[in-house]
């Protein structure tokens, strides 16, 4: 089998999915089984899935207690488990491109959560996030 080859925009639309996943797993309280959600998601071996996409996911999971510390911290009124799960998946894909990832302009991650926040979620929630990752990146 080939390894998956994606544009760096279809590699991040695929990590946040991927991350939702995750943490919907996470709430039902769902074995994880990483290797298996990505080869099934993208329908081919692990090993042939996209390089970005397993950093993501992999860091993003092995940080995910400091992500969501940091975050929460600038969630005013609000707390980071009160989002809806789409946004958190938003949130932890961009912090983890910015400070595990690096060598990705601000304003670059910040307009790719904007325009997946857009593509994604409710009118008006593109607002919430820029505000949130101006202050957290």
């Amino acid at each position: 089998m080939e390894t998956v080859l994606l544009t760096r925009n279809k590699a991040q639309e695929a990590s946040m999915t991927l991350l939702y996943n995750v943490l919907l797993r996470q709430k039902i309280e769902d074995e994880l089984d990483l290797p298996r959600l990505m080869s099934d998601f993208f329908a081919c071996d692990y090993d042939d899935v996209d390089l970005f996409v397993k950093e993501v996911l992999i860091k993003a999971i092995k940080h995910y207690d400091v992500m969501v510390d940091h975050i929460s911290k600038h969630l005013k009124n609000w707390s980071f488990d009160r989002l809806n799960t789409l946004t958190q998946a938003i949130f932890l894909l961009a912090y983890t491109q910015f400070h595990y990832i690096g060598d990705v302009d601000k304003k670059v991650v910040i307009n790719t959560a904007v325009k997946l926040t857009k593509k994604f979620a409710d009118e008006g929630d593109y607002k919430f996030v820029n505000a949130i990752l101006d202050k957290v990146l």
